[in-house]
């Protein structure tokens, strides 16, 4: 009996231990931020054909400002407003993938020396992506643009 319930006990803790991670569940991480790279890229480099591919029919971007109510693009729009960026740096600082099944959601910090028509959107971003898998492909259907509140004091 004393052996039984032991091997009870190994049986539940060894069935609620995390699983070890293996190759395939990186790979759908690897192919997020491999498409999150892209788009900026497509950005930078005025690749309008690149981004449309990387954005779902029903895209829709969100800036977020301080003060001011939303302002959301569609796709249509979106794209638009890509051909009047100028970029001259842009990386992620950081991401953040998170997935729940078909949906993967990105949480990044990101940085870029550009203009938009010819005023200064250079800043630090963060930005929350939402990716839905359609198909097999990975479309991005939403981003939320905001910049980060600074620290009290900080003069920047």
């Amino acid at each position: 009996m004393r052996s039984s319930i032991f091997g009870l006990i190994a049986l539940l803790l060894a069935s609620s231990a995390p699983a070890a991670p293996s190759g395939k569940a990186d790979a759908p991480e690897g192919e997020i931020r491999q498409r999150e790279n892209a788009w900026i890229r497509a950005v930078r480099e005025q690749d309008l054909p690149a981004l449309e591919k990387l954005l779902a029919p029903d895209f829709a971007y969100t800036v977020a400002v301080a003060g001011k109510p939303l302002s959301t693009l569609s796709r249509e729009a979106y794209v638009h407003r890509a051909k009047g960026y100028a970029v001259e740096e842009s990386r992620f600082d950081e991401i953040v993938v998170r997935f729940h099944g078909d949906v993967a959601v990105v949480t990044s910090r990101f940085v870029q020396k550009a203009a938009l028509h010819g005023k200064d959107r250079s800043a630090e971003f963060v930005l929350s992506d939402t990716w839905v898998r359609r198909d097999g492909a990975w479309l991005a259907v939403a981003r939320t643009s905001s910049r980060p509140e600074r620290p009290a004091g900080d003069g920047k």
